[in-house]
C-alpha cells in the first residue's frame, strides 16, 4: 500500500522534500 498510513511513517522516517510532500497534499485535496 502506498497510501495513508504508509506514507506518513515515510514522511516522518525519511523527511521527504518539500516539494514531494507539498506535490502529495496538493494530490490529497483535489
Amino acid at each position: 500500500s502506498t497510501s495513508g498510513p504508509w506514507t506518513l511513517e515515510v514522511v516522518d522516517d525519511i523527511a521527504i522534500d518539500r516539494g514531494t510532500l507539498t506535490s502529495w497534499n496538493v494530490t490529497v485535496d483535489q
